[in-house]
């Protein structure tokens, strides 16, 4: 089963240091941009799946990826790195990239 997971970047490089999920909370917006959508298989280790089609691979863009819509074709982006967030869009569930694995982050 296919499951949409959206991908939000850190807009402060200092979210890659000291990645603190109360700014997801916080003020989201100001912290955060939504940079694209990725199709996943659930059986898949679904977040690791999507941190992997969101990384420059290989010389290869993730951009070009077909699993992936990217949101804003006139910014360049970077791959998604520590500090940046993946949130399963039906079910709301999210993660933080942390520099080793992932953290999740409770609802508020």
């Amino acid at each position: 089963m296919m499951h949409r997971y959206a991908v939000y970047h850190a807009t402060n490089p200092l979210q890659m240091v000291f990645h603190d999920a109360a700014q997801w909370h916080n003020d989201r917006a100001a912290h955060y941009r939504r940079v694209a959508e990725v199709l996943a298989l659930v059986e898949d280790k679904p977040v690791e799946r999507v941190f992997r089609l969101t990384n420059h691979l290989d010389e290869h863009p993730w951009t070009q990826n077909p699993e992936v819509v990217w949101y804003d074709p006139t910014r360049p982006l970077r791959s998604t790195s520590v500090g940046d967030v993946v949130v399963q869009i039906t079910t709301g569930e999210t993660w933080m990239v942390m520099p080793f694995g992932w953290s999740k982050v409770e609802q508020s």
